[in-house]
């Protein structure tokens, strides 16, 4: 597994003026260096038994990131549920931590070769 390109979001609505902000001035999702503390991201080629990392981080300290409710990986015809309803889906090879400021979720897994 390798990026290939940057997350993407969609627009959201923020309940309390009902207007519209872009998702990107606000949150950045990438690959990452796996240091729950710097939250660096990179483009790494992963190879047999690596931890694909994956980094949420508010860029304003105005925006919480306290949970996370799902993540997929998808590669071609095939997709790996890592976290449904904000649960992990397989513990044994995935663990998921969020900074104690809020500002931001790690995901850690093994990506199952078959």
């Amino acid at each position: 597994f390798q990026t290939i390109e940057d997350a993407t979001f969609a627009q959201i609505s923020l309940g309390s003026n009902e207007t519209e902000a872009a998702v990107n001035d606000y949150i950045q999702a990438c690959t990452c260096d796996g240091n729950n503390a710097s939250f660096v991201c990179n483009t790494n080629i992963l190879g047999v038994d690596d931890y694909l990392n994956v980094c949420l981080e508010s860029l304003d300290s105005e925006m919480k990131i306290n949970n996370l409710y799902s993540l997929k990986m998808v590669q071609g015809d095939t997709t790996l549920d890592i976290v449904s309803d904000s649960d992990l889906v397989d513990s044994s090879i995935s663990s998921k931590s969020t900074r104690a400021d809020d500002s931001g979720v790690h995901v850690a897994s093994v990506i199952p070769a078959s």
